[in-house]
C-alpha cells in the first residue's frame, strides 16, 4: 500500500532540492560547460516561428528543461561535471541529489494517465515503452481543471518513491502515438521503429517540445468518424481487376489512375486507390478508418494484398501542427491533387476567408464560448450567411480524444 502522504513529503523535498542545485547553480554552471548552450540556442532558434506565438516566459522554462534533460538524462553530463572542482563547495546534501540523478535518469515520456488514485499523483503508461509508473504533478493537476489532454508529454525524474515532472507541462486534446511517430519521421525519415523515436527525443526534444503550441487542437468527428489520414502502399502491377463489376470506377490523369467507390469516395470517408503506372505502385488513402477498412476490404477481395491495417495513421490535427512547425508543406495526398478541379481566383477568395474565420472560431468552440458570428465573419471577410452555415456545420461536429 502506497504511504502517499509521505510520497508528497519526499516530492517535496525533491522538488525543494532541485530548486537549490539545479535551479541556482547548476543550471548555468552546466550550461557554459562543452557549448551546450550555443548548441541549445542554435536549436531553439531553428523554431524561433513557433517560439514567438507562445506566452514570453516559455523559451526560459524550455531551455531549463533542455539543459536539465542534458545534464540529467541517461549518460547526461552530471556524470563529468560532478568531478568538477567548481562542485567542491556544494554541501553533502547537494552532492547526495546529484548522486541520485546519476543512478536515476531523467527522461521525456509520451504517456496517458491509467487513474488518478491521489490529489497530484497519477498512474501512468508510457505509450511507446508500455511501461507503467506512478507520476507526482500539480502541473497535470491544474492543466486538468482547466481542460482535458488526452496524451502527455512530459520530462520527468524519480524520487526514490515515484516519479515528477519538471518544467513545461504538455497535454494534447488530439495528438495520438501514431501522430508522434508520424511527426518524428517528418524529422527523420530514417525512423522506423519505437525505439528509435525514443533515442531521437533523446538526442533533442527540441522539435517536440514545439508541439505544445498546437496542444489545443481538438481531434475532429464527423459523426462516429474521426478525421484521420489512412495510408498504405503496394507494389503491384495494373490493378485491372478493379472495375464495374466489384464497385470501382476508375480515372486516369498523368500517368495515374484512381480508382473509387460510390458509397465511400465522399466526405467525410475520401476513400480513393491511386495506381501510378511508372513507379507500379498502389497508394491507397482514406480520411476515416471505416473509408479505409471498406475500401481495402474490397480491393483485397479483388486478389490484392493490402494491410488490413494502414501503414500511415495520422490526424488532420498533426498534419497541420507538423507542417507549422517544420516549417514546410506536408502533402499527405499528393495523388488526390491530380482529381481536383482547379479553383477560379473567386472560389480561393472565398476558402481563404473561411479559412481565416475557422481560425477565428475554434479557440471560444474549443474552450466552451459562443463566437461573435457577425463580428468574426467580418474580420476575416466571409459574408455572414456562409459564416452562419460553417458554424452551424462545426457545432455538430464532436471535438473528442482521439481514440
Amino acid at each position: 500500500m502506497i504511504n502517499y502522504k509521505e510520497s508528497r513529503k519526499i516530492c517535496t523535498e525533491q522538488s525543494r532540492l532541485t530548486e537549490k542545485v539545479f535551479d541556482n547553480f547548476l543550471m548555468n554552471y552546466a550550461a557554459s560547460r562543452n557549448s551546450l548552450e550555443k548548441t541549445m540556442v542554435k536549436e531553439f532558434m531553428k523554431y524561433r516561428h513557433i517560439l514567438d506565438s507562445l506566452p514570453e516566459d516559455s523559451v526560459s522554462r524550455f531551455m531549463a528543461q533542455y539543459i536539465a534533460h542534458k545534464l540529467f538524462g541517461k549518460d547526461g553530463n552530471i556524470n563529468k561535471l560532478i568531478t568538477h572542482a567548481e562542485l567542491k563547495h556544494l554541501d553533502s546534501e547537494s552532492m547526495q541529489f546529484l548522486q541520485r540523478q546519476i543512478e536515476n535518469p531523467w527522461r521525456f515520456s509520451f504517456s496517458v494517465i491509467t487513474s488518478n488514485p491521489q490529489k497530484d499523483f497519477f498512474l501512468m503508461e508510457d505509450v511507446f515503452t508500455q511501461d507503467e509508473y506512478l507520476l507526482y504533478s500539480p502541473g497535470i493537476t491544474q492543466t486538468i481543471e482547466e481542460r482535458h489532454p488526452w496524451l502527455w508529454f512530459n520530462l520527468i525524474a524519480f524520487n526514490s518513491h515515484c516519479w515528477q515532472t519538471f518544467g513545461p507541462i504538455a497535454g494534447y486534446m488530439s495528438f495520438s502515438p501514431d501522430d508522434i511517430f508520424f511527426f518524428a519521421t517528418e524529422l527523420d525519415s530514417g525512423i522506423e521503429s519505437d525505439e528509435e523515436l525514443l533515442e531521437h527525443i533523446s538526442s533533442n526534444p527540441v522539435p517536440y517540445m514545439m508541439l505544445i503550441s498546437e496542444s489545443d487542437l481538438p481531434a475532429i468527428k464527423q459523426r462516429d468518424d474521426m478525421a484521420i489520414h489512412c495510408i498504405s502502399e503496394i507494389e503491384t502491377e495494373m490493378p485491372s481487376r478493379l472495375g464495374p463489376q466489384n464497385g470501382f470506377r476508375k480515372e486516369y490523369n498523368k500517368n495515374v489512375y484512381r480508382f473509387s467507390m460510390k458509397e465511400w469516395s465522399d466526405f467525410p470517408h475520401m476513400a480513393h486507390a491511386f495506381y501510378d503506372e511508372s513507379k507500379g505502385i498502389m497508394r491507397v488513402s482514406a480520411m476515416t478508418e471505416r473509408g479505409y477498412d471498406a475500401i481495402a476490404r474490397a480491393i483485397n477481395e479483388a486478389g490484392y494484398h493490402l494491410p488490413v491495417e494502414s501503414d500511415i495513421r495520422v490526424s488532420t490535427t498533426m498534419v497541420i501542427a507538423a507542417s507549422k512547425i517544420t516549417g514546410r508543406p506536408i502533402n499527405i495526398s499528393e495523388y488526390e491533387n491530380l482529381f481536383v478541379k482547379e479553383s477560379t481566383p473567386e472560389e480561393e477568395e472565398t476558402l481563404e476567408a473561411l479559412n481565416r474565420f475557422i481560425e477565428l472560431i475554434m479557440p471560444e468552440i474549443n474552450y466552451g464560448r459562443k463566437p461573435d458570428i457577425d463580428k468574426m465573419a467580418a474580420a476575416a471577410g466571409l459574408d455572414i450567411e456562409n459564416a452562419r452555415g460553417i458554424y452551424e456545420q462545426i457545432s455538430k461536429m464532436d471535438f473528442g480524444s482521439p481514440e
